[in-house]
């Protein structure tokens, strides 16, 4: 159960960082400068590493509750219900927002590239903190098996 952890771990600290390259990139000065060919590409680019780093933190929050719980008690939930067992864990920090996200993720491409934006400081935020406290239980995991 620990090495699933940290794989999802892993796979959500390369998530973010390339989220937040894109979002800098997409937030300089750079990006005014550029041709629309070229802002339609790098919004896709954002809007794909948000899709991809809400799906692995899907993962982890799914990954985290069944080993607090158990597979039977995640099978078969929607995303919704699992982030409202992870809300009542302390597993993320505002229900609110992570529907959001997921509301975010389930919209058309071509509706969600201002939501991203005007959601991406908050989101990463909400990212950082899941990552944190996945660390934590990971750290405290470790200990208790030394």
């Amino acid at each position: 159960m620990q090495n699933m952890q940290q794989h999802h771990s892993g796979k959500l600290e390369i998530a973010i960082r390339s989220l937040e390259d894109a979002l800098k990139y997409a937030r300089s000065g750079e990006f005014q400068e550029l041709g629309i060919e070229f802002k339609s590409v790098l919004v896709s680019a954002v809007i794909q590493n948000f899709k991809l780093t809400l799906d692995v933190c899907r993962r982890l929050i799914t990954h985290l509750l069944r080993d607090d719980f158990g597979d039977n008690a995640v099978e078969g939930k929607s995303f919704e219900e699992i982030l409202r067992m992870a809300e009542k864990e302390g597993i993320v920090s505002s229900l609110d927002r992570w529907l959001g996200y997921a509301e975010n993720d389930a919209e058309p491409s071509s509706n969600i590239s201002g939501h991203v934006f005007d959601t991406a400081t908050a989101f990463m935020a909400d990212v950082a903190l899941l990552f944190q406290m996945s660390e934590r239980r990971s750290a405290t995991t470790r200990q208790k098996a030394a």
